[in-house]
This record gives structure tokens, C-alpha cells and sequence, in this order.
């Protein structure tokens, strides 16, 4: 059974079921909330040489935020410290051997988007992790994307019809996925899933068992997927790439002086130079640094603040006077659509006819001749148009005198396409009319 709650110093848990789906392998799971119990849960993991898997909880987690739970993963065992009752004064000072074991570089320490977890470690605590491996940044490099696939991928999140127009504007960026996404893809159990509420109850005491079987969830799934990535094929030989891009990563976040607004930090796209590298530099030096040692080959995103290579930054926009990467162009962007949109539904309401008004005047803009032929039935003033109607589109509205007119989207395959009552519903839905 799960622990009721850090008035229990330290206890045992077992997980539901491990995240290889295998029922007979059961985890042995402490949580940790007393200071006289971290040196033995530290050396239980310490004795163990491999890799350790790190993640960890918190209230908005992140500088900005509160570090409320460590959790660590070895083979056969799982813990979770409760930095909140421990206090990271003392579970991460000099003499505990949890903030050793985060410090040393000869051990791997396994994370997923390890980003926010070690700035918040290095900011609040000053512990600067190292030895990372992120296995976020393995899942690119060893699925090995062609150009089609790496912008298939980017349409999840992206406007398809701006990467598809200027392809070679996103040459340069990669989506990542969830963790739940990759557990899946190599055969583990998904992690369970919490509520946005859940997530603010990070701080709350006794933490409950809901959330604790999710933090041991999140290590061990971390922990087996380490597991199950070392046996790909090309892992022996991208290990070390791996490692320096994770430490590259890493850096990308807690290297920063200040952080950019919400939009430009929080989003599943990465630049490829992470990946790829940048000229070598010793580590840990300053900003100023960074931009003089590396001359031309790199310059700072006005947005993301990130030092980048030229490769991945757009052109200097002379009003504002600034560069943007190519992901924070592309967010931009996004965010100019939807507001276009928004803007445009917006100002369709304010217009909308009264309800039984006739729609014999409207004009239909329509991507499919099909539509548009059954349109054409119903008596209004009709047009067939390219996808996205654009100029032309506005034109014919504009020759015809029409105050009101309906997209209606089909890519001309007659059985997929609206009849006659599918039409004129979307036209009277459209119009505020009753259908």
C-alpha cells in the first residue's frame, strides 16, 4: 500500500504495476521525509554504479517556483525525498550524498526534458547537475527523422500550411515528444495522468497517494526507458553525442540570466543546433564570453534569449531591431494566426443576420467544386476558389456585394463531401439562423 503521508518518516511502497507491464517484478519504494533517513536511502542508491533516473515535483516548478520532490530510480529500487519536510539545505549540502551523487560527472543521471528540474536545482540550491543524459534528446537523435518526417512531426503543433509553404524556414526545427508518447513507443506502460488543478498540489501535506504513485511512476518509466533505449541498435554509437547534447540541453535553460515570456519557454520544439552542437567551448563561462569566443558563427535570440547559431536565426528585423530564431519566428507567427482568426470570427458575429433571414444572397467561397455545384443548387451566388481562398476569394466578395460569406473546406472527394442539408445547416448555423 502507498504511504499515507510524510507523518510516516520512511515506509515502503509498491507500485501498481512496473512500468515494463511485468506484475511478478515489483519495485521496492521508500519515501523519504526525515533528515535521519536520507544517508541510507542515498547509499542504497549510491552502491549501485549504473545510471540513476531523476525527476522531480514542485509547485510551478522551475526558478521561479518551489522544489517539493526528488524522486530517483535504480534497478529494483525507487525513492522519493520530500524536499519540502527535509529541506534542500540539508539534502543537498556537501555532506549528503544525494547532492554528491548530482554533482558527479562519472554518474549518469537520467532525465526526461531535464530543463526546468536542474535550473530549479541550480538556482534555488546551487547544485549544478552533471553527467546528464536526456532521454527527450536520445528520442531524436536515435529515431534519425528524414526531412519529410522531421516536418510531418512539426504539423502537430504548427500551422501545416505555413510549414508546408516555407519548408525551408523550419529546416532547423524538431518536435519533441511527451514521455508517455515514447514509453508507448518501446513497449512500457504510460504513466498515469493528472488534472491542471493536480499539478498546483505539489506543496500540499499529506501528499496524496494519487500523487505519489504518480512521482514513482514518473522515475520508474524513466528508468526502464533508459533501459530499453541502450538496447537500439545506434545508442552504443551515439552515446556520446547524446551526452552532449543533453548537457547542451541543459545549459539551454539554466544558462540564461532571465527568463523570456511564458510563450517562447514553454513548447515542444527544439533547435536542431542543440543536437548538432556548436563550436567548442569550456563550459560555464559567461554570456559575454560565449558571444566573443564564438565571433560569427553565433549571435543571441531576442525572444528565447538563447545563444544560437546563425544557421538557426532568421533575418534582423530593422524597426524592432532584433533576431529571431527560427522556432520563435514560427511562434510568432502562430500566435498572429489565431489572433487573425479570433479577430475574424469576432467581427463575423457582430454581422451575423437575424435569425430566418434568407441566404439566397450568400456567397459561398468553396475549396471543392462538388460544394460548390451544390451550393449553386440552393440558389446562392457561388464561386469555386484555391484552399485558403486568399485574394481571389476577397475579390469575388467584393465584385459580388456580399456581406456574408461561408468557407466550406473538402479536399473533392464526392463521398466525403457535404450534401445538400450538411451545406445548408453549416449556412444557417453560419447565420445565427434555426436549421
Amino acid at each position: 500500500a502507498l504511504l499515507p503521508g510524510p507523518s510516516t518518516t520512511a515506509g515502503r511502497l509498491r507500485l501498481r504495476a512496473c512500468s515494463s507491464g511485468a506484475a511478478d517484478m515489483a519495485d521496492s519504494c521508500e519515501y523519504i521525509s526525515a533528515v535521519s533517513e536520507v544517508e541510507a536511502a542515498a547509499a542504497r542508491l549510491a552502491a549501485h554504479d549504473g545510471a540513476i533516473a531523476v525527476d522531480a515535483e514542485g509547485v510551478d516548478l522551475g526558478r521561479d517556483g518551489r522544489l517539493t520532490l526528488l524522486q530517483m530510480a535504480v534497478p529494483g529500487y525507487a525513492v522519493i525525498f520530500d524536499v519540502q519536510a527535509i529541506g534542500g539545505e540539508t539534502l543537498f549540502g556537501d555532506q549528503c550524498d544525494v547532492g554528491k551523487l548530482l554533482r558527479d560527472s562519472r554518474r549518469a543521471k537520467v532525465f526526461y526534458d531535464c530543463r526546468r528540474d536542474v535550473d530549479t536545482l541550480d538556482k534555488h540550491f546551487a547544485v549544478m547537475v552533471d553527467g546528464i543524459v536526456d532521454l527527450q534528446i536520445a528520442d531524436v537523435i536515435l529515431r534519425d527523422d528524414d526531412r519529410a518526417e522531421q516536418l510531418r512531426r512539426l504539423e502537430s503543433f504548427l500551422h501545416r500550411g505555413s510549414i508546408r509553404g516555407q519548408p525551408d524556414h523550419y529546416k532547423s526545427v524538431a518536435k519533441l515528444r511527451g514521455l508517455g508518447e515514447v514509453l508507448k513507443e518501446y513497449g512500457l506502460a504510460a504513466k498515469g495522468k493528472l488534472s491542471h488543478r493536480e499539478h498546483q498540489l505539489w506543496g500540499e501535506r499529506p501528499l496524496s497517494e494519487k500523487l505519489q504513485q504518480y512521482a514513482f511512476e514518473d522515475a520508474v518509466g524513466i528508468r526502464d526507458l533508459f533501459g530499453e533505449m541502450t538496447k537500439h541498435p545506434r545508442f552504443r554509437e551515439a552515446n556520446v553525442e547524446i551526452r552532449k547534447a543533453s548537457a547542451r540541453f541543459a545549459d539551454a535553460l539554466r544558462g540564461l540570466a532571465r527568463l523570456p515570456e511564458k510563450c517562447y519557454l514553454e513548447h515542444p520544439l527544439l533547435p536542431m543546433c542543440i543536437v548538432d552542437g556548436y563550436p567548442e567551448l569550456p563550459r560555464h563561462i559567461s554570456t559575454d564570453e560565449v558571444a566573443i569566443r564564438r565571433g560569427d558563427s553565433c549571435a543571441p535570440c531576442s525572444k528565447c534569449f538563447n545563444m544560437l547559431l546563425v544557421g538557426c536565426l532568421g533575418k534582423v528585423k530593422k524597426k524592432k531591431k532584433e533576431v529571431r530564431c527560427d522556432i520563435c519566428r514560427a511562434i510568432d507567427m502562430q500566435a498572429s494566426m489565431k489572433a487573425a482568426g479570433a479577430a475574424g470570427r469576432k467581427k463575423g458575429r457582430r454581422k451575423a443576420l437575424p435569425p430566418g433571414a434568407p441566404t439566397s444572397g450568400l456567397l459561398v467561397l468553396s475549396a471543392s467544386p462538388p460544394a460548390a455545384a451544390t451550393a449553386r443548387s440552393l440558389g446562392w451566388v457561388c464561386t469555386a476558389t484555391a484552399p485558403g481562398f486568399g485574394h481571389k476569394g476577397v475579390a469575388t466578395r467584393r465584385r459580388n456585394n456580399a456581406d456574408h460569406w461561408l468557407g466550406v473546406y473538402s479536399d473533392g472527394d464526392p463521398e466525403r463531401d457535404l450534401d445538400v442539408r450538411g451545406i445548408e445547416q453549416c449556412a444557417r448555423a453560419f447565420l445565427g439562423a434555426p436549421s
